[in-house]
């Protein structure tokens, strides 16, 4: 459930079960770990190529493995945090499927500073890349699990902690200590 709904990679095989949204959120690490797998491989083709193209291709693969998905959702959040209006007119921003200003300048920064960072990015390891997804997926799963989400959410009336909380919490502890 968790790879095809969170990878553009195709999946092997496709099972939804409404009842395993919860073991799915705990999954999202192990998606993290493809995505990250498929990062620091273009991260490493990227070293054959001329500087700026190899950054290109590190800039653009997180976004590529998954579809823009996760992309689209920072732009949704720019534009309603940069609003700076109240809570329900944030949320009707969110909903909104017009792309506004705030949305375009922070992923021109956004698209900029990742592509300059890895173009600066000479003489360092970059396989740690493969960590990075793993414990960003950690962290938006407990943040599920475990924090009060929004009434209009669909995983508002899921339970909350568990032992997917556990798994979530163990696997981004291992991430940071085998990337540090």
């Amino acid at each position: 459930m968790a790879w095809g709904m969170f990878l553009a990679i195709p999946c092997p095989k496709k099972i939804w079960s409404e009842s395993a949204r919860r073991r799915m959120l705990a999954c999202l690490p192990l998606v993290g770990l493809i995505a990250g797998g498929v990062w620091a491989l273009c991260a490493w083709l990227g070293g054959f190529l001329p500087r700026p193209i190899g950054a290109l291709l590190c800039a653009a693969a997180p976004w590529l493995v998954t579809g823009f998905m996760h992309l689209d959702g920072f732009m949704d959040v720019c534009d309603a945090v940069m609003s700076r209006r109240d809570m329900e007119t944030r949320q009707r921003i969110l909903k909104d499927s017009h792309c506004g200003a705030f949305a375009v300048i922070c992923m021109v920064l956004l698209a900029l500073g990742q592509w300059s960072v890895f173009l600066s990015a000479e003489g360092i390891a970059l396989w740690p890349l493969a960590l990075v997804p793993v414990a960003s997926r950690a962290c938006a799963a407990l943040a599920v699990l475990t924090l009060r989400p929004m009434t209009t959410s669909q995983y508002s009336a899921m339970e909350r902690g568990g032992a997917p909380v556990v798994f979530a919490a163990l696997v981004l502890a291992a991430a940071c200590i085998v990337s540090a």
